[in-house]
């Protein structure tokens, strides 16, 4: 189909036109599509620098505002063959990446796409009947009081505010909630591809994703929403909501691998050392590597890692590969990388890689977590009263069934605790320099680590178990 489009747009535009001028406000009308037309085509075989007032990246956001606005209209019923030519002719041209043309063959199909449902006409007119009868049945299956009920519980929600339905979704706002990361306010996003909260305390369309069986009823929603089976990510503007994750993770690689030695030229050695010198006041950069798919700009306490993707900020003082993860937009050249390293948007995260049995400096067995020099004096300052108030307060536990002190450890065992991902039964484990809560759902040695101050009584522990500073680990 590319091909052929292609092949018109040589036969079409081989001749030679007056100059025209861009409109890069262009929205979706037929005299919008055709201006756009008449300007790309007066020049699509002259190199970039040689057309007047070209800018191409406000081109491509034109053409790309106008083809989500083709593709978003519910008028849209017939082929637009004369959007199919503006995609046709700005492919062939030279002056976009590999990664913009691809999106515009993508567009393209997307777009013709509307021929084969012509074609069909009253097939599809039975399949959209069929289809919004099923839309209507899944809903169904959703009453408001259970959604209400199933994010309270699963959720801790204290309070949801608001449901409402709007074409293939189901959205309900609450307040209050907690997912194992904080009491938050949020939305939990339902439809019959997908399943997402929104967290008010995160930006720029970043939420978590379910990577369990979707629920087919509010019953099997509220395991679904305790489970910890979620997976984060963030709003794609470029693609339709009905997308699959997988089909945006593959566009998204698709991209990768276009712009691999692209995106790095954005980022020259001289400013990525100002940048961090800069933005994280490092006296001096010692050493600044690009390969392939990466950047590291290392300076003397630590190292700045770019990707893709991501950036991440690792200080020598941590171990077990903790490091500050990026949560904003990605910056598109060094001057962006100075103010996001001064920002306060990053996050705690570590290498998963770095959590193996290879580890056990790093991730000791608790008889060998000891240093020789304890005698266990500092469990005084937990009173088993304390510990059990700190357990059924902080983690919501209706019952404490077991504590124990030995071996320089204490270990307190709950029964329906809940600290954000449903209730359970588990265990806390303390020791000199560490906490760690197993629940029992989880296998393979799985647990909550605590990252922050070490806890010097039992009501510090109470706070500790109602803070975000948690991560996953493994024995």
């Amino acid at each position: 189909v590319t091909s052929r489009r292609r092949q018109f747009c040589y036969a079409c535009f081989a001749g030679e036109h007056v100059a025209m001028v861009f409109l890069y406000e262009a929205t979706y009308t037929t005299e919008d599509v055709i201006s756009l037309v008449d300007s790309v085509a007066a020049h699509w075989r002259k190199p970039a620098s040689e057309v007047p007032d070209l800018v191409d990246s406000k081109l491509f956001d034109a053409v790309q505002r106008v083809c989500e606005g083709c593709l978003n209209s519910e008028k849209y019923t017939q082929v637009d063959r004369k959007l199919l030519a503006l995609l046709a002719i700005a492919s062939a041209t030279s002056w976009f990446t590999e990664a913009q043309v691809k999106k515009f063959d993508k567009w393209a199909d997307k777009i013709a796409l509307c021929e084969e449902e012509e074609e069909s006409e009253e097939e599809d007119d039975n399949e959209d009947e069929e289809s919004e009868g099923n839309q209507h049945e899944w809903k169904d299956s959703f009453p408001d009081a259970n959604v209400i009920q199933a994010i309270k519980k699963a959720l801790s929600a204290s309070e949801v505010t608001e449901v409402t339905r709007e074409g293939k979704t189901i959205s309900a706002n609450y307040v209050g909630g907690n997912y194992g990361k904080g009491v938050h306010d949020g939305r939990v996003l339902i439809s019959r591809g997908y399943i997402r909260i929104y967290d008010e305390r995160k930006s720029d369309g970043e939420h978590l994703i379910t990577s369990f069986d979707l629920p087919a009823d509010s019953k099997t929603l509220e395991a679904c929403l305790a489970s910890d089976a979620w997976d984060r990510a963030w709003d794609d503007d470029g693609h339709d909501e009905e997308d699959s994750a997988n089909e945006d993770d593959d566009d998204e690689d698709d991209d990768a691998d276009s712009d691999d030695c692209i995106w790095t030229d954005a980022f020259p050695e001289s400013d990525l050392s100002a940048a961090v010198q800069k933005g994280l006041k490092a006296d001096k950069v010692t050493k600044v590597e690009k390969t392939r798919k990466a950047i590291s700009v290392e300076y003397e306490d630590g190292k700045v890692y770019i990707t893709y993707d991501s950036v991440q900020i690792y200080d020598r003082r941590k171990k077990n590969g903790e490091h500050l993860l990026w949560c904003g937009e990605f910056p598109v050249h060094s001057k962006d990388l100075e103010q996001y390293l001064a920002s306060d948007n990053w996050e705690k995260a570590w290498d998963e890689e770095e959590l193996d049995d290879d580890d056990e400096e790093d991730w000791p067995a608790p008889k060998e977590a000891w240093k020789e020099d304890q005698d266990g004096a500092w469990m005084d300052a937990f009173p088993e009263d304390d510990l059990r108030a700190a357990v059924q307060k902080g983690l919501n536990a209706t019952k404490v069934t077991k504590i124990e002190k030995a071996n320089k450890a204490i270990m307190v065992e709950y029964e329906g605790g809940d600290y954000g991902k449903g209730k359970h039964h588990g265990s806390v484990y303390i020791t000199c320099d560490y906490i760690q809560i197993y629940d029992w759902r989880k296998k393979n040695g799985e647990h909550l680590f605590w990252c922050g101050d070490f806890p010097t009584t039992g009501k510090d522990l109470e706070a500790c178990f109602g803070s975000a500073d948690w991560d996953k680990g493994w024995d």
